[in-house]
């Protein structure tokens, strides 16, 4: 079935077109620069650049377009095969046409929709939209930029009323493009997908993104400022956007006329939607300046505002601050690996013990204790503060849970609040196995621990609880005397996952009817989660506690040592090029109060965060390659060794930077693109009101003129009246007075002003001047 264009020309697009022949002379230059310059150049630039497609070459593809070219009625055009990374494909030529297809869109793209590509260009030759397509990408730029602006016939028609008519149609038609499209699919859907793949949305819900496109199409109907407001976005574009297009190619499946063009049944052309050429022609943005936004002292104020936030969020970083960035990224990431090594929990909770264990004796000697033993400093501090909470151990589990259950023995501020709670109300808090938070009544022994007045029970329970905790940070003194390390206190970090896991926050498991978390938690303390086994299958615990806390925190500490340097570096470096170029490229040496410090200080702007986020991840590279040879080397080819010493080598702390990094360059380019857009609005609203401002001085202009011209015309007038008045009357000084207003009105000086001075005129050798 043949489907001629004028069944499916979408009506914006043929009264566009209509509309633009209102130009026939630069029309008429512009198709002659394309057929002599134009498409000779593409022709040479394709065949040596390209692979053309043929029944040879590509056959699959070139299969598709004979009998889509039969369906619009057009001959089979040549078509290149272009490399690109862009999903893209064109018509050129006016003459002799031409598809262009990139080699990532035949790669990618199914050939059902390659199809649908090739309707769509097709659709383009058989409406003759090549040469009006050309002139407005050629103007898209601007007049100035434009090649057809240097020639001086063609710059004589170029204005910016005819860009914007040229950017309306080419809009107007890709929808016409896509109702061929359509049309030799018969069905609306692989339209809609194509340009959903197009636009980078391979995955996308196709009937709730048309959902979406009739929400924008209503929306934007919905009053004249939301279509003023879509009107300015899209003035400089060629193509409808995406949600634009999908509406319209679904509206037009849903057509009679579609259905009838399908079925064979489609006669005449229905009456067409009136519009007005005018709009079209001139397709200019018309807003109605309300006082406040007609204020160019606010706008500039505002444009002057947005300049300075836009310079902050604009990259100025040259080829020196990248070299430095990855310069010190590499530099530190060599110190990482020299200096802070593999990250070990053995050695964590060695040196944790060895601080502690110092720690306790320094206080128990401190508070009296005068002997040399680890258990008995810790016997000494637990006899002299006791806490009512150790009378209700075996409430709270006893042995290695007791003290992470019982929230009495937290070094956190909930266990300060709790202790004090204990000591007026009479009750330890804590969780029970299943993880529940509740209150435990003291025994008579563990009442005995409770002060007397207000200030005896704050005393013991701030006290009491702070040394207390101290003798239990080594474990107990019968578990010393035994060798062994025994219950410590849970760490902060402990401590605060298991008062959160006792909050309705975490349920309950249907199964065991314990908390999940709180199960997990217990594990990482009773050193069963982290544990290793031995060559005979035992298990060796790995006790996460207060001992193991310092220890990661001291190997955390080592780790950001050379993330921290990598900031100061390149923040010192910048800091020092900025100033040195102030002080001397600038000459710029009038004191510090004179200085640009926004523009010098190593903070808040583009540059410093994208050379940071250089940095950063050159060291986490540096990092990654570092730690996989060294864990290749040990592991010798064994993949789970290779695994674990790989994550123990690994600087966390600098790919957590460098994440942080990528996020602010994140947010710096959805801030600069913000930006841009409030410039666009506010300079849009400024040449707004210029142009209001310069009608109005044309308005007056001509006013001044017409009534200037009507006087001149009024004193011309008056003199042939007295030249006819002195001639009827037969005074000739009536003639000679005409004669002089005329003059007047030529910008001459009379020769005469009376019959005395006319006759000394003749009577010389002076030429009478008419």
């Amino acid at each position: 079935m043949v489907y001629p264009p004028s069944s499916y020309r979408h009506t914006l697009d043929q009264e566009a077109f209509e509309a633009l022949n209102h130009f026939p002379r630069f029309v008429g230059l512009c198709e002659a620069y394309i057929a002599n310059v134009d498409e000779v150049a593409a022709k040479i630039d394709l065949l040596s650049t390209t692979i053309r497609i043929s029944d040879k070459q590509f056959p699959k593809v070139y299969q598709l377009l004979p009998p889509i070219c039969g369906q619009l009625d057009i001959g089979v055009p040549d078509i290149y095969y272009v490399k690109s990374k862009q999903l893209n494909a064109w018509t050129g030529g006016n003459t002799a046409p031409y598809i262009c297809v990139t080699s990532r869109l035949v790669n990618e793209l199914p050939l059902d929709l390659i199809a649908s590509v090739l309707a769509h260009e097709c659709g383009h030759i058989a409406c003759n939209h090549y040469l009006y397509h050309s002139i407005a990408r050629l103007l898209v730029g601007g007049i100035a930029d434009s090649p057809l602006a240097k020639i001086p016939a063609v710059r004589k028609y170029l204005t910016p009323s005819l860009v914007r008519a040229l950017l309306f149609w080419d809009r107007c038609s890709e929808l016409s493009a896509d109702r061929a499209s359509a049309l030799c699919d018969r069905d609306p859907d692989k339209t809609i997908d194509l340009l959903l793949r197009l636009h980078g949305y391979p995955h996308v819900d196709r009937e709730e993104f048309l959902k979406q496109a009739i929400d924008l199409n209503a929306f934007v109907n919905d009053s004249k400022s939301n279509k003023l407001m879509e009107l300015m976005l899209t003035q400089d574009e060629t193509h409808p956007r995406l949600a634009t297009r999908a509406y319209e190619c679904y509206e037009w499946s849903r057509s009679k006329r579609f259905q009838d063009i399908v079925s064979g049944t489609y006669a005449a052309e229905p009456q067409a939607e009136t519009m007005d050429k005018n709009e079209v022609i001139n397709a200019e943005l018309t807003v109605s300046a309300s006082p406040e936004s007609s204020d160019l002292n606010a706008i500039n104020a505002a444009l002057k505002k947005v300049d300075a936030e836009l310079e902050r969020y604009t990259n100025q970083a040259d080829r020196v601050d990248y070299a430095l960035a990855v310069s010190s990224g590499v530099f530190c990431g060599l110190l990482d690996s020299l200096f802070v090594g593999e990250f070990s929990l053995n050695e964590a909770g060695r040196w944790g013990n060895e601080k502690v264990e110092r720690f306790v004796m320094l206080v128990a000697k401190r508070q009296g204790y005068g002997g040399d033993t680890l258990a008995g400093a810790v016997k000494f501090l637990e006899d002299a503060f006791p806490i009512p909470a150790d009378k209700v151990t075996t409430q709270f589990g006893g042995g290695l849970q007791h003290h992470l259950r019982d929230f009495s023995h937290h070094p956190t501020p909930v266990g300060l609040v709790c202790s004090i709670l204990t000591q007026f109300t009479g009750k330890v808090y804590g969780t029970d196995v299943a993880g529940v938070f509740h209150g435990v009544n003291l025994s008579d022994d563990g009442v005995a621990l409770i002060g007397r007045s207000i200030p005896e029970k704050i005393m013991f329970g701030v006290l009491n609880w702070a040394f207390h905790l101290v003798s239990d940070m080594a474990g107990s003194s019968g578990s010393i005397l035994k060798g062994s390390l025994g219950t410590g206190l849970p760490g902060p970090l402990v401590s605060l996952l298991k008062e959160l896991s006792s909050t309705p926050l975490f349920q309950k498991s249907k199964r065991s009817g314990h908390r999940v978390c709180s199960v997990w938690i217990s594990k990482l303390f009773n050193g069963t989660l982290l544990g290793q086994r031995d060559t005979n299958g035992k298990l060796i615990p790995l006790k996460f506690d207060l001992r193991m806390e310092l220890g990661v925190a001291r190997q955390v500490g080592q780790q950001t040592l050379p993330v921290l340097l990598n900031e100061c570096v390149v923040r010192g470096f910048y800091l020092l090029r900025r100033l040195t170029s102030e002080l001397i490229c600038t000459g710029n040496v009038q004191g510090p109060d004179k200085l640009n410090w926004r523009k010098i200080a190593p903070f808040r702007n583009r540059t410093i965060d994208r050379m940071l986020t250089i940095s950063t991840m050159t060291f986490t590279m540096a990092d990654t390659m570092d730690a996989a040879v060294h864990a290749a080397i040990l592991s010798a080819g064994n993949w789970v060794l290779f695994s674990g010493k790989f994550v123990t080598r690994f600087n966390y702390v600098g790919a957590g930077r460098s994440a942080l990094a990528i996020v602010r360059e994140v947010s710096n380019e959805k801030k600069e693109t913000q930006l841009i857009h409030e410039k666009m609005l506010l300079s849009e609203a400024k040449t707004t009101i210029f142009l209001a401002q310069l009608q109005e001085f044309k308005v007056r202009l001509e006013e001044k003129v017409s009534d200037y011209l009507a006087e001149e015309l009024e004193i011309f007038v008056a003199g042939f009246d007295f030249i006819n008045t002195g001639i009827a009357s037969g005074n000739s000084d009536i003639v000679i007075q005409g004669n002089m207003k005329i003059q007047s009105v030529l910008g001459r000086q009379p020769q005469f002003t009376n019959q005395q001075e006319f006759d000394s005129l003749m009577e010389s050798d002076t030429p009478l001047v008419l």
